[in-house]
């Protein structure tokens, strides 16, 4: 009973462990993208181009990126503000198409003018994208998309997990694209991609909620990890296959040697085991653990990062948020290197740490941005106070070397439903 309870917890800690892999692997992809796509919508000639809609200047202006990242990113496109695609680098002869009825997500982007991740299928397969607004001369124009395939997750997953896994893709969604019989079918589910055959031996009315099945005289654990678009549908599942035939085989011939072993020599085998798994288990742990701090964690300052941020503005109920922004960091960057405009932030991200109050909790954004959220704003610190503390943060000029630096700062602050 002890073997076949450690079994368990071996394939609840790799599926804890993959599912916190999986979304370490998609933040850094997240983060890829969106540097990328900054870089461009921030080129004000693209931004001309694009605004007064010519193609052929778009064109000539993003290409040197495109050559750049296509190795890696596989979609860059700009699409209008009225939903059709005006340019894809990816293909430039094809374009004035409108694809919003398939892909809702265009019109949404349109509609808020909000940059969006996402998991979706398109014209040129499953992938995950980042779309990005484009504001010419205080006018919205239209978006930047930008994507990598699928595969892309399939690679990082096989370089870090070291596991047969597979990506699965929701068959209905992929049939608006021509794209459903693009691979062996378990279920509702398409294989989209997959590192080992054993998912295409798979029965298609496999049920997911099994746990362990036989194929190629392998003893099969398959766990599966929902994967939402950015609006928590469920269009794919990440299936990760672990051969427990040993550890059950293992656990049976245990069974068969206690009854001709004697009861101590029977303890220390299953001190052995124990200590064996316990290891494991410790190893696991620990990887989960470091994984854990790479997702909620800035590894520069050491500041909780957007996706703690935002676990814990969902347990504040009367919640107040003060966004901070260093005006003028590209030009630190530029002028002095990235490795001063580290010093920047990581001096400054200190500095406001010893200032604020303690019922204050401070959190690092991406690029140059900080927040700091609290609850009962009017209770504990008054608009005026927060002003005049934001303030203060920029008051006393930065020494790097025999470099000196003032720097100032943007602030907004939302205070009980007030901007």
């Amino acid at each position: 009973r002890d073997e076949y309870k450690q079994l368990d917890s071996k394939v609840q800690l790799q599926q804890r462990y993959a599912s916190l892999m999986y979304k370490v692997i998609m933040r850094d992809i997240g983060s890829e993208l969106e540097a990328k796509a900054n870089i461009i919508v921030g080129n004000d000639k693209i931004k001309e181009a694009f605004a007064k809609r010519d193609r052929k200047k778009l064109y000539e202006l993003t290409k040197p990126f495109f050559d750049t990242y296509k190795s890696h990113f596989k979609l860059m496109a700009f699409i209008g503000d009225d939903n059709v695609h005006f340019l894809r680098m990816q293909d430039p002869t094809k374009y004035g198409d409108n694809l919003s009825a398939k892909r809702p997500i265009i019109a949404e982007v349109n509609t808020h003018h909000k940059a969006i991740y996402s998991f979706e299928p398109t014209l040129y397969g499953l992938s995950f994208v980042y779309l990005a607004p484009i504001v010419y001369e205080g006018k919205y124009v239209g978006f930047f998309h930008v994507g990598v395939d699928v595969t892309a997750l399939q690679n990082r997953l096989d370089d870090y997990l070291k596991a047969k896994t597979a990506i699965l893709f929701d068959s209905e969604a992929m049939q608006k694209f021509g794209k459903a019989d693009a691979g062996h079918k378990i279920g509702n589910f398409s294989v989209v991609t997959s590192n080992d055959s054993i998912f295409s031996k798979v029965p298609k009315d496999f049920n997911f909620s099994e746990s362990t099945i036989e194929v190629e005289n392998k003893m099969m654990n398959l766990s599966e990890y929902n994967i939402t678009d950015h609006n928590g549908r469920l269009i794919a599942k990440m299936l990760f296959a672990l051969d427990v035939k040993q550890d059950i085989e293992g656990a049976r011939s245990s069974i068969l040697q206690s009854i001709f072993f004697s009861l101590p020599l029977l303890i220390i085998i299953f001190a052995v085991l124990r200590y064996t798994f316990g290891n494991l288990m410790e190893r696991i742990a620990k990887n989960e653990e470091d994984l854990r701090e790479q997702l909620y964690f800035d590894p520069m300052t050491g500041l909780p990062n957007r996706f703690s941020m935002l676990e814990d503005m969902q347990k504040k109920e009367k919640k107040f948020i003060v966004l901070i922004n260093i005006d003028s960091f590209k030009e630190i960057n530029d002028l002095y290197g990235f490795t001063v405009g580290d010093f920047v932030l990581y001096s400054l991200a200190k500095k406001i740490k010893e200032k604020l109050p303690k019922r204050l909790k401070l959190y690092k954004l991406s690029g140059d941005e900080f927040a700091i959220i609290g609850d009962e704003a009017g209770k504990y610190i008054s608009e005026e106070e927060m002003e005049k503390l934001v303030t203060s943060f920029a008051k006393e000029a930065m020494y790097y070397e025999e470099n000196k630096m003032i720097i100032s700062l943007t602030a907004g602050a939302s205070f009980e439903g007030k901007l």
